[in-house]
């Protein structure tokens, strides 16, 4: 019965056209062995590590459901034909499939499912020892069983960031971007490091925008950012350049302004993080605006460009939610 179970994940990808599975658990088991109640850093260290050990055997388990085909994909020393092959390679095998693509059995020469693990960036080694560690451990028992690692170095807050300020290039204080770029690729490699093949990393790039609520015309970000599609931040922006040049044309008096610090809606680049960012009005205390970081054509090339240079595919979080000339640079 359990077998029967296993096979059903592979069986439903065959059903419904799939190269395979993303498996998006890895912060969720970080969150529920968080060692904020351990005694000492003993026993932090334990429920880091356990909480790596049995991470590492589920997603063993959802390898073996994808991988696991005595009849036509003998497994060797513990894992899958085709392991070892890069990104572009196991995209060709994929897009084979999907050429040779029916709802009946398997075809004999059909390659394995994928299976692709979404992971945060390695903690820093220096400020989080222990749970580098685990981290390590865990990418140790698991490059053999993934067949690519997706990075989420998409979202900085989450990764790294954690809504602290971001020091801009021109030294004022911001709310963090989506993903600068210096951390972008330090993740990248610290991945590639972690897993021992930089050719099985997905480097994370971002399609969305976030917006950071600035109260009374401050430089500090309030609350959460709020992510919003790429697409949706793009048409705010044009709408309110249009009004603005209606407005002046009628020399009506415009919608109230960002503050003076702030370029212009038309936004400002930033040198350090690769990114671009919108100041837009908004409701509350007088000067009160949102900084929306935005991916735009240079700073999606920059990632891609960065991603070449470190050897790494790339994951697009997420396809839909940025304007199709986007596409053009892939």
């Amino acid at each position: 019965k359990k077998k029967k179970n296993r096979r059903q994940l592979d069986e439903e990808a065959t059903k419904r056209g799939y190269d395979g599975w993303v498996l998006e658990a890895w912060p969720a088991w970080t969150a529920i062995s968080s060692p904020a109640a351990a005694a000492d850093d003993e026993a932090r260290a334990k429920m880091l590590l356990g909480a790596a050990n049995g991470a590492s055997l589920f997603v063993k388990h959802v390898a073996a459901a994808l991988h696991d085909h005595e009849h036509d994909h003998p497994m060797r020393d513990g894992h899958a034909e085709h392991h070892g092959l890069d990104a572009r390679e196991l995209a060709e095998r994929a897009a084979g499939r999907k050429r040779r693509k029916t709802l009946g059995p398997r075809a004999a020469d059909d390659p394995p499912h994928l299976l692709v693990l979404a992971v945060p960036p390695p903690p820093d080694r220096e400020t989080q020892p222990d749970a580098h560690a685990a981290y390590l451990a865990a990418a140790e028992r698991l490059h053999r069983h993934v067949d690519l690692w997706s990075l989420m170095s998409y979202d900085y807050n989450e990764g790294g960031g954690e809504g602290r300020d971001f020091s801009l290039s021109d030294g004022h204080r911001s709310p963090p971007p989506t993903a600068p770029l210096p951390w972008v690729r330090a993740s990248a490699l610290a991945l590639a490091r972690a897993v021992g093949d930089r050719r099985k990393v997905l480097t994370g790039v971002p399609l969305y925008a976030v917006s950071w609520a600035i109260e009374g015309g401050g430089e500090g970000g309030g609350g959460e950012g709020r992510r919003v599609a790429a697409r949706d931040a793009l048409t705010t922006v044009e709408a309110l350049e249009r009004l603005r040049a209606a407005a002046a044309a009628e020399g009506s008096p415009a919608p109230s302004s960002p503050p003076p610090s702030s370029s212009s809606l038309a936004g400002r680049w930033d040198e350090l993080a690769a990114e671009a960012a919108f100041d837009l009005p908004r409701a509350g205390p007088g000067g009160s605006f949102s900084r929306v970081w935005m991916p735009t054509l240079p700073s999606v090339e920059a990632r891609l460009r960065t991603a070449a240079e470190v050897g790494t595919g790339l994951a697009l979080w997420e396809i839909g939610q940025a304007p199709p000339a986007f596409f053009d640079l892939l």
